[in-house]
């Protein structure tokens, strides 16, 4: 799958699958400073002692590969553009409700809800690497997800 569709930035590309996988793994270590944050990850596992290759790819993998047969190609976009908020929301959240149970049809009601809320949005608007701002808005896209029926 191609994050962006067809216009291919592999160097941008590569920064989200790193920024998806440092915050999935080490989010407790992120300060606000999403360089610092992202060099000292690949620094404290640049020989993959501390989550193996194969983590590594399982969670990526199982995590946009959910994406992309429950919601499809086009999840990461809003109003016809790739959103890197929208991208780092859901899969932050997929991959924690992965390690549990997750039923499409579920996490396709939450993604219309979520496409669509006001106050997602304000959340995604400003200072969007900035600590309190990113924690708020995992915890309220967690409890969106957790209200969805």
């Amino acid at each position: 799958m191609n994050l962006y569709g067809k216009s291919n930035n592999r160097s941008a590309e590569q920064e989200l699958i790193l920024r998806f996988l440092a915050l999935h793994f080490d989010f407790e270590e992120y300060r606000g400073n999403m360089v610092d944050f992202l060099n000292h990850f690949m620094l404290k596992n640049q020989n993959l002692e501390l989550i193996s290759k194969n983590e590594i790819q399982n969670t990526f993998l199982s995590t946009i590969a959910f994406i992309n047969s429950c919601i499809g190609s086009k999840a990461f976009y809003h109003k016809k553009s790739f959103n890197r908020v929208l991208y780092e929301s859901l899969m932050i959240l997929t991959a924690s409700q992965l390690q549990k149970s997750l039923d499409c049809q579920i996490f396709k009601r939450f993604y219309e809800l979520l496409v669509k809320d006001e106050v997602f949005w304000s959340l995604s608007q400003h200072s969007t690497t900035n600590r309190k701002n990113l924690v708020l808005r995992l915890k309220y896209v967690e409890e969106l997800f957790k209200n969805t029926h």
